[in-house]
């Protein structure tokens, strides 16, 4: 089960997503970036609580970020990533120095700071 809400604040549009973030919901997950993509030009993803989170949720934040790009929308996760979020991207190696090789953009939702910290696209 995933939990999630859609709300705008200002000119952003607000995504709250909690629950458990896996193949099995990838479906619901993806019918709920796509709706707040369509909904406005500035979108913020923020956690709730997660419960479990997998490859495949990882997957629909990229491919998410990737076509908000290319409508020259914003695509960003709040600041405060739960550690379950962390520690599973960590695992999967997903952290890097640079941007994404397959995305012609100059920032990456997994990319590491100097001091090791995530850079959160803005």
């Amino acid at each position: 089960m995933i939990d999630t809400e859609i709300k705008k604040e200002g000119k952003k549009i607000v995504v709250t997503i909690g629950g458990q973030l896996i193949h099995e919901n990838a479906e619901k997950i993806k019918e709920v970036l796509i709706k707040a993509i369509s909904k406005g030009n500035h979108i913020l993803i923020r956690f709730g609580k997660v419960e479990a989170v997998d490859f495949s949720f990882f997957q629909l934040m990229c491919a998410s970020h990737r076509s908000s790009e290319a409508k020259k929308k914003v695509f960003i996760l709040d600041d405060r990533t739960p550690e379950a979020v962390a520690d599973v991207a960590r695992i999967l190696g997903l952290y890097r120095q640079l941007s994404c090789p397959i995305a012609k953009m100059t920032h990456c939702f997994w990319m590491k700071g100097e001091k090791g910290d995530v850079l959160h696209a803005h």
